[in-house]
């Protein structure tokens, strides 16, 4: 079969299954698969907290009571960020709800948020994005997952105890573009201040434990109830703010038999292509992909499977082999690419390209992807912290 027969059997395949998977689903709401990181950081050694810790605890529990697989990180610490990202990875499954909770510091930097570890010594803006938590990280995790609905809730705005080492100290956090299919709740207006809260609890937090564990209510009217419950409480000095839009119905808690559209994790003419050539399994196949998708998110896949094709087979032995029993099991150990061939390419247009860079390997999590990010900056701002996930 020729490249551009085996392009076009790619693309109807890719076109059929675009067809065969729609957006929603009808389905009983509450029965996806539910993951959530929930971090509290509140023994900052320069400014700390009094209520994040309380907050996490308790989001925590009112979660796990929903349904939630909630991985817990109270007080992170800097050598803990690659590992909360990778295992919350490992547990997002396609088409399950995944949620962030974060309440602590949170600090933007060149338009981008950041999360502070407890333990992060601070003394300029470079070296923010070594010892935090990065929102876009969070985010991309999520999105790379596949997950259905995701949903991000910070109680981060509060002052940043770090503003007197920053060439320029913007308040609060930087407004995000949220990804499709998810959904970004701050404690307040970007590039405002939160309250820390005065009781057990912050100000954003208890309204948001009050609001999402009613039965029958959509999460966008939950949040609207908590934004409501924040600026009575606060007299109008503080004022959540929503980002993004979910296209299907998620419920915290829902009434028994109700029936809703269950958003789904949308299917790609990519990840469709891939799928073909993943059923054929030819090098032909996977040069198609490679030839129509490049710098796709599968061409380092694609790479390692047309290398493993291109080994010669063994040549036959003289004699016969020995009964199946007694034979040596084969050799599986693949190819291995570059440690830079593993690095998602960065998109045309972007200022910041180490700190491109930087994110997604936070975001994959993988041994691999600090060694490949340390071969293409041997001197980069975060060689220290890579070699400490390492």
């Amino acid at each position: 079969m020729n490249t551009l027969r085996l392009l076009l059997l790619l693309w109807c395949l890719g076109c059929a299954a675009l067809l065969a998977a729609p957006a929603t689903a009808q389905g009983t709401p509450g029965s996806e698969p539910r993951v959530a990181l929930v971090v509290g950081n509140a023994a900052y050694r320069s400014a700390p907290l009094r209520n994040p810790v309380n907050d996490a605890r308790a989001m925590r529990d009112k979660l796990q009571s929903m349904g939630f697989d909630t991985l817990y990180f109270e007080n992170l610490q800097t050598r803990q960020v690659g590992a909360a990202l990778r295992e919350f990875r490992n547990r997002i499954r396609p088409g399950a709800v995944a949620l962030f909770f974060y309440a602590g510091h949170g600090v933007q930097v060149r338009g981008e948020n950041y999360l502070p570890a407890v333990d992060a010594e601070i003394g300029s803006e470079e070296d923010v994005p070594q010892q935090s938590l990065s929102l876009g990280a969070v985010l991309n995790t999520m999105e790379d997952s596949k997950a259905g609905v995701n949903l991000v809730l910070l109680d981060a705005c509060r002052n940043n105890p770090y503003a007197r080492s920053f060439r320029s100290a913007p308040m609060g956090l930087a407004r995000v573009q949220a990804p499709s299919g998810t959904l970004i709740h701050y404690a307040t207006r970007p590039g405002s201040v939160a309250e820390d809260g005065r009781g057990e609890h912050g100000t954003y937090t208890e309204a948001l434990l009050a609001q999402i564990g009613e039965e029958g209510v959509p999460i966008e009217t939950a949040l609207k109830r908590v934004t409501i419950r924040v600026r009575e409480a606060t007299k109008g000095k503080q004022e959540p703010w929503m980002e993004g839009s979910l296209t299907g119905d998620f419920y915290f808690i829902v009434k028994p038999g109700a029936v809703v559209n269950i958003q789904q994790a949308p299917a790609t003419p990519e990840a469709a292509a891939w799928q073909a050539a993943e059923s054929l399994g030819t090098s032909a196949a996977y040069e198609a992909y490679l030839n129509e998708y490049p710098k796709g998110l599968y061409a380092a896949a694609a790479r390692i499977k047309l290398a493993a094709l291109s080994r010669p087979a063994a040549a036959a032995p003289a004699t016969l082999p020995a009964p199946a029993a007694t034979l040596p099991a084969p050799s599986a150990t693949a190819p291995v690419l570059p440690p830079a061939a593993l690095l998602t390419p960065v998109p045309a247009g972007t200022k910041d390209v180490e700190g491109f860079v930087w994110r997604d390997v936070q975001a994959r999590g993988g041994r691999e992807h600090y060694e490949a990010y340390l071969q293409r900056y041997p001197r980069g701002r975060y060689v220290a912290a890579a070699r400490t996930a390492l």
